[in-house]
C-alpha cells in the first residue's frame, strides 16, 4: 500500500486463491512483474501448481522471489532458489544470521507438557 490506498496497477493474491484459479482467470491477469513473496511456500504440493501455471502463463514476465530462507527444511532440504531461479541469489543471508544482526528476532518455542494418564 502507498499512503493507505492501494494501487489499481497491483494484484495481490495469496497462493491459496492463485491454486484456486482456472486457466480463465489466470490469463486475465496479464503482470508486467511477478512478485513471489516467501517463495519457499511455492514448494507445497498445491500452492505449487498454482505458482506453477502461471509462470507457465506469462514465461516473458520478470519473476522476484523474497524469502527469509530458499529452503523447504521439512521437505527433504529442497532448495526452491534452484528450482524457481536456477539457484540465483542477489542477496543472501543466513537465518542465524539475521538474527545476530538483530534483522529478525529469535524464535521463542514454547512447549507443554502433560501427562494423559492423570487428566483421564
Amino acid at each position: 500500500m502507498t499512503g493507505g490506498e492501494l494501487p489499481e496497477n497491483i494484484v495481490f493474491l495469496t497462493y491459496a486463491k492463485l491454486m484456486r484459479m482456472d486457466g480463465e482467470e489466470i490469463e486475465s491477469l496479464h503482470p508486467a512483474y511477478i512478485i513471489l513473496d516467501e517463495f519457499h511456500c511455492c514448494g507445497a504440493e498445491m500452492w505449487g501448481q498454482g505458482v506453477q501455471a502461471l509462470l507457465r502463463a506469462y514465461p516473458k514476465a520478470p519473476v522476484l522471489g523474497l524469502s527469509a530462507t530458499n529452503i523447504r527444511y521439512l521437505d527433504n532440504q529442497r532448495d526452491m532458489a534452484k528450482e524457481l531461479f536456477d539457484g540465483n541469489i542477489a542477496s543472501e543471508i543466513t537465518l542465524g544470521e539475521a538474527v545476530v544482526r538483530g534483522i529478525l528476532n529469535p524464535p521463542r518455542y514454547v512447549l507443554s507438557i502433560f501427562k494423559y494418564e492423570n487428566d483421564l
